[in-house]
């Protein structure tokens, strides 16, 4: 109740009715961007995962880029799995992912410039 004692349902109806937002990542870059959207979306995805691949190969034996690459990767199957129930393509997290694992990378391969 409002401080005049008016219901909400009572007096405002919503324009579309039911819920506005769908809480899952890759419903929300599906609905909003196509198909193509969302295949940029996995793509993007599977850059995170192969720079971190990429990352193992070049460290080979340096067990703190390994170990921050695997840590990488397990964020970001947890920023997935999290995404299944909230919104959060337009929040940070998929975009400072993509910054850290891109960094990890050129790290890696300023470091091991041979086998890069």
């Amino acid at each position: 109740y409002r401080p005049g004692g008016v219901c909400y349902p009572r007096r405002c109806w919503p324009a579309v009715p039911g819920p506005t937002m769908v809480h899952n990542i890759f419903l929300q870059v599906g609905t909003e961007m196509g198909f193509v959207g969302l295949g940029a979306f996995a793509w993007l995805v599977y850059l995170i995962f192969r720079s971190g691949k990429r990352v193992r190969k070049i460290a080979g034996n340096d067990p703190f880029l390994v170990g921050l690459s695997h840590g990488l990767d397990a964020g970001t199957v947890g920023m997935l799995v999290s995404s299944c129930f909230v919104t959060v393509f337009y929040y940070p997290y998929v975009w400072i992912q993509c910054l850290l694992a891109s960094c990890l990378y050129a790290v890696a391969a300023r470091k091991y410039p041979a086998v890069s």
